[in-house]
């Protein structure tokens, strides 16, 4: 099985521990994205199936504003991650 689709991400977070030891963060908001996703499902019985699902997202030239009092910013990022589902279902 296989699916893709656009989406919308509301909010992506970056994290960074800078010079002296402070640490700092940039966000950015409302950004418009893309995603793929492929999976497969495995029926261990009549009740339960293990399944597998790999996840690919994209949004691109993404302007990152640091929160607080911080005037910087980070421009250009292309956020691409992959994700790696694996879970267990069972059926009543």
């Amino acid at each position: 099985m296989s699916a893709r689709g656009l989406g919308w991400v509301e909010e992506i977070d970056i994290d960074a521990d800078v010079a002296g030891g402070r640490s700092t963060s940039y966000s950015a908001d409302n950004e418009l994205a893309y995603q793929i996703m492929a999976g497969i499902g495995y029926p261990l019985s009549e009740n339960w199936t293990l399944s597998g699902e790999l996840r690919y997202t994209r949004v691109n030239d993404v302007t990152f504003d640091e929160e607080g009092s911080g005037n910087g910013e980070i421009d250009n990022v292309d956020y691409d991650p992959i994700s790696l589902l694996v879970g267990i279902t069972y059926n009543f």
